[in-house]
């Protein structure tokens, strides 16, 4: 029986950010290493925390184009992944908002500095 092995796509987070700028986000607060992304016609925020070499995974990509209201009151919850570089965190319930790190404690601390951020720009706008 052969079993192939699902190995999520990665992508540079680089390139992410030249998609959100291609896509007509622009630079909008900065925060440390945080930095938060609005649209002209989207009442939405990204708020990412990502080194340019860094990888995202697929999932964690998806995450940060897919802004929107929380979907939860109550304490998010974080997903982890490991890529080539190190760690990507998301959360399913704030959409918008991805950081990386270079392990689980890097990932979570930028994760929770990036959500603040995000929870601040989507009241502002």
């Amino acid at each position: 029986m052969l079993v192939e092995a699902v190995i999520p796509l990665t992508m540079e987070a680089r390139h992410l950010l030249k998609q959100l700028k291609d896509d007509g986000w622009y630079l909008g607060d900065t925060e440390g290493a945080s930095r938060q992304y609005i649209h002209r016609d989207r009442p939405e925020v990204i708020t990412v925390c990502v080194r340019y070499t860094d990888e995202l995974t697929g999932e964690a990509e998806a995450s940060a184009l897919a802004p929107g209201p929380p979907r939860s009151e109550a304490d998010p919850e974080v997903v982890l992944e490991e890529t080539g570089t190190g760690f990507v965190a998301y959360s399913p319930d704030l959409p918008g908002c991805v950081a990386t790190g270079q392990d689980e404690a890097d990932a979570r601390a930028r994760l929770a500095a990036a959500m603040e951020l995000h929870l601040r720009g989507l009241g502002s706008r």
